[in-house]
């Protein structure tokens, strides 16, 4: 898990983060910490390279110096507009009541999300395991995912500031339709190959990024030099809404979204309908958003998949 926030600063997350889970503070510097648990290592950054690289500097540089003085004033700057970031290490998804506890104290304490400010734009991002390295298994999850993309933004109401800003595209249309015409290919090579000439890019909702470049890192660094695609095997799951402002809101309620993902998934005639029912509207001289998700709800319903809340 990674959830962006605003109005803490960084030795308060640290100090919830312990009281959550325990475990010892460690500073790198101003804009980077480790709280080292026994669950695995919690880190919390600016969520902005510019402080990343002040914060760098600040150690580097005398305290006395006209740069470390310079350095100083932009950091300061660049602290009214970026927001902290705690990424969690990977934790089963029996400790999600602890997580939730986290985002509820950090709630208490006054954090912010992304409805906080019409400059403010948060995220959470969840990173599920993949547990099958397998080209239709993944393929399956991909075609799930892209047809529940405007059902998922409309059910958890993304916010306004995220709807006109490009941080996390659904899929292209185009790619959409090649989900839905094509049968999965024979090879992890084959699909990451066809993923990234519709998605040569880290802004999507369900970024693949990650888990390709840990099976394929030779395809997706021969078509992105981006340092910032950190390898994995797991999806990468951006939502594009930090609602920890909302003393409702929890993780968990995101992670039985992304549920209905996998159960869909999981199901290939159901799949199959709501993908004929996709090629359907395609064809249509007209279609629209609110008639799609009309027809994942009613399906979602019929076959039991919708989410408790």
């Amino acid at each position: 898990m990674e959830i962006e926030l605003t109005d803490l600063t960084i030795p308060e997350i640290s100090e919830i983060v312990c009281q959550c889970f325990g475990g010892e503070i460690h500073v790198t510097n101003e804009y980077l910490v480790e709280v080292k648990t026994k669950d695995g290592v919690f880190r919390i950054e600016a969520d902005l390279q510019l402080l990343q690289k002040a914060g760098e500097s600040l150690i580097a540089t005398p305290n006395d110096g006209i740069l470390h003085a310079a350095t100083k004033t932009l950091a300061k700057f660049a602290e009214t507009f970026a927001p902290f970031e705690v990424v969690a290490p990977p934790l089963p998804f029996t400790d999600l009541p602890r997580l939730d506890e986290l985002v509820k104290r950090l709630y208490e304490k006054g954090a912010q999300g992304t409805r906080s400010s019409a400059l403010s734009v948060l995220g959470l991002q969840l990173n599920p395991e993949i547990p099958i390295h397998d080209p239709k298994w993944l393929f399956d999850h991909i075609r799930a995912y892209s047809l529940l993309d405007p059902w998922l933004r409309e059910r958890r109401g993304i916010d306004v500031t995220r709807r006109i800003t490009s941080f996390v595209d659904p899929y292209p249309t185009a790619f959409r339709e090649w989900l839905a015409h094509s049968s999965a290919p024979a090879s992890m090579e084959e699909l990451c190959t066809r993923y990234l000439e519709f998605n040569p890019t880290r802004n999507r909702s369900l970024d693949m990024l990650p888990y390709f470049k840990n099976q394929c890192r030779d395809i997706v660094e021969a078509t992105l030099d981006d340092e910032r695609i950190q390898a994995r095997p797991t999806f990468h799951y951006r939502l594009p809404d930090s609602q920890i402002a909302n003393a409702d809101w929890s993780v968990s309620i995101e992670w039985e979204y992304w549920l209905v993902v996998e159960r869909l998934a999981s199901r290939p005639d159901t799949l199959k309908e709501l993908e004929e029912l996709f090629v359907q509207e395609q064809a249509r001289w007209m279609s629209s958003d609110s008639e799609w998700i009309g027809h994942c709800n009613a399906l979602l319903v019929r076959n039991q998949l919708a989410p408790r809340r």
